[in-house]
């Protein structure tokens, strides 16, 4: 049985192959895995989105402040900890 797809997550997703960008191998796997834990009722896409977008905002708020660099993944890898450890 394959569970339902949340329609915030069916609009964010790519239509096709081309339209998917990655650095690197693992932000590709990284990112399958957050999907499919939304897929699988662990939290709601929009649950990841606001989690994401608080992390990449504190990220540049920092960076503007020249307190740290960081990196879209660092801001990532926080987002998927905090979303999943926060129910």
């Amino acid at each position: 049985m394959t569970a339902a797809v949340d329609p915030l997550l069916a609009v964010c997703l790519p239509l096709d192959e081309a339209d998917v960008h990655f650095a690197e191998p693992w932000e590709a796997k990284a990112f399958a895995i957050v999907v499919q834990m939304s897929a699988a009722g662990h939290f709601s896409w929009a649950e990841w989105v606001d989690c994401f977008s608080r992390e990449v905002k504190a990220a540049a708020a920092l960076e503007a402040l020249s307190w740290a660099s960081s990196s879209i993944s660092v801001s990532f890898t926080k987002a998927s900890k905090a979303v999943r450890f926060s129910k």
